[in-house]
């Protein structure tokens, strides 16, 4: 049982590139595009600020929903929308219309993300250390 008041411990979460990034469908289709590094800055940015809800945008406010998401990570409308047709024609968004609870999830954010507590991070830290100066005293 946690005592009041007791520190929680950091997690630290962090979105893997899968090797095989650049030869989806998603990503080639997002490439042909005119303006294919914008949509694709736009897209590695919605998955990072969206980690921590393992993908799944909720609607929170009642503006228009693309525009809540566009004004979150800081990105034109147009340029938002255009992606969301792609990534929907590729099957790697859902989106849920439900008038009560309308969400967006990134599909592929879930396989992505990795994630450690401050201590597995200050332990492997360690052993990194460790091992490190073992090689310098084995020269």
């Amino acid at each position: 049982m946690k005592k009041s008041g007791a520190k929680l411990a950091k997690r630290y979460k962090w979105l893997k590139l899968q090797d095989d990034f650049f030869d989806r469908i998603s990503t080639k289709k997002i490439l042909k595009e005119e303006n294919s590094y914008e949509l694709l800055i736009t897209y590695i940015m919605l998955q990072v600020r969206y980690i921590k809800t393992e993908g799944v945008i909720n609607k929170i406010t009642n503006y228009d929903f693309y525009d809540e998401i566009a004004l979150s990570i800081d990105c034109d409308v147009g340029v938002l929308k255009q992606l969301f047709n792609i990534l929907e024609e590729t099957n790697v968004i859902e989106i849920n219309t439900n008038s009560e609870n309308e969400s967006i999830t990134l599909l592929e954010v879930v396989s992505s993300i990795g994630s450690e507590s401050e201590s597995a991070e200050r332990v492997r830290k360690h052993r990194q250390n460790k091992k490190e100066i073992s090689l310098c005293n084995t020269m």
